[in-house]
């Protein structure tokens, strides 16, 4: 907003002064002056904003990924040398995965100052924001996000599905479901069938659930989709199981893995315009 209220600004102030101090006589090419300078200044600003809102959103992944790094490596030192039980291990990684989580989330304030130069910014802070409070598990902050955040990227919608159940929500994430599950190409849909598909599982609703693994096996060629349908359509509901997806699943907090080895839940880095 502000950006198009300075090049307003300058573009009329530039054509004026070329009008009254007599430079151009004419009040149209003063006035076609005005405008090229106006969109020129638009072309400008709208890049100076963009590198510095890509550069501050490389920030903030590189804080991700270095402790994703170091989680890493912890995970891998774990596993050659376990220090107490498994829950003793999986509390150390939780706990060192939120600092640099909670870092990550602080410096999102740098883009604050930036919300006036750029209209779709702070949707897209608060989408970051929103992720990751869920990683935090600070499920409080992240319901007061959802409404305020854009949903790009199949895991953001998984967790808003994942929170709507939770706030048993029905009908908002039947209408999540349905606005959002032709948005994404092939397996990149994956997770956001397999949530809503547990969802209606969860809830007894097989039938529908049937109707949803179909679509989604048939979209995404996703063996778990497909392998979840011939289960729920056998009978075998007890077979059905999104554990294939790893961590990418167990991210959303909707069940806890079943394995002995500690992991640690992934902070996808994701992108931003």
């Amino acid at each position: 907003m502000l950006s198009i209220i300075v090049s307003i600004g300058i573009g009329g102030f530039v054509g004026l002064l070329l009008y009254d101090q007599g430079i151009i006589q004419s009040a149209n090419w003063c006035l076609t002056i005005g405008i090229i300078i106006f969109i020129v200044l638009q072309i400008l600003l709208g890049l100076l904003v963009r590198k510095i809102v890509k550069r501050r959103t490389t920030d903030i992944q590189n804080i991700i990924t270095a402790g994703q790094e170091k989680l890493n490596r912890k995970v891998q030192f774990f596993q050659q040398k376990p220090q107490g039980g498994m829950k003793t291990m999986q509390k150390i990684l939780e706990k060192d995965q939120h600092v640099f989580i909670r870092e990550a989330l602080d410096s999102t304030k740098r883009m604050e100052k930036l919300y006036s130069w750029n209209l779709l910014l702070k949707k897209q802070v608060s989408t970051m924001r929103m992720q990751f409070y869920y990683q935090l598990k600070d499920f409080k902050m992240c319901d007061e996000l959802i409404p305020k955040a854009m949903y790009v990227d199949p895991m953001s919608v998984a967790m808003k599905l994942a929170r709507q159940y939770k706030n048993a929500d029905e009908a908002g994430y039947n209408k999540t479901f349905k606005k959002k599950c032709n948005k994404f190409k092939k397996d990149n849909a994956s997770i956001v069938f397999a949530t809503y598909s547990w969802i209606l599982v969860k809830t007894g609703k097989i039938d529908e659930a049937v109707k949803v693994l179909q679509k989604g096996k048939d979209k995404t060629e996703n063996e778990i989709l497909t392998r979840n349908w011939e289960s729920v359509i056998n009978g075998k509901i007890k077979r059905f199981s999104n554990s294939g997806f790893g961590d990418q699943w167990y991210s959303l907090y909707l069940e806890e893995p079943k394995n002995n080895k500690p992991k640690q839940k992934i902070m996808r880095k994701q992108q931003y315009r």
